[in-house]
């Protein structure tokens, strides 16, 4: 999660969501086959200079039921994903507050709390939000 309150939609934001990252995301009530769907697929990756096609990989299919590459906006993917965790009863979502230079979660809040997981502690030392 990011510092601020709600996801800035401007800019060109577009994510390559590989098959094995799809099939975690499909584990939170079907997201990644929502983002399957919505996206754009592709087994090829071109790469080009100028009008000069440099390389062209093919991915095969391994049987999977998600293509090799997904592309989708990160906000539509975000925006799956937090529909999809406001349904799950084990998972809270919590700001994160930016501390000095480094994201630490304030005494109060976690970034998320899954049942069992010890918190996280990236500082050493105590540190006062601001």
């Amino acid at each position: 999660m990011d510092q601020r309150p709600e996801r800035d939609p401007v800019g060109s934001k577009a994510i390559a969501q590989q098959r094995d990252i799809l099939d975690i995301w499909d584990t939170l009530d079907g997201a990644g086959r929502q983002i399957t769907q919505e996206g754009l697929t592709w087994s090829r990756a071109r790469t080009f200079y100028r009008e000069h096609e440099l390389f062209c990989t093919e991915y095969t299919d391994d049987g999977s039921v998600f293509p090799p590459f997904v592309n989708l906006s990160q906000t539509r993917t975000e925006q799956v994903l937090d529909e999809r965790i406001a349904g799950q009863q084990l998972v809270v979502t919590r700001c994160i507050r930016s501390c000095s230079t480094w994201a630490v979660p304030c005494p109060c809040t976690a970034a998320r709390t899954w049942p069992r997981a010890p918190p996280r502690r990236w500082a050493s030392s105590p540190t006062r939000c601001g």
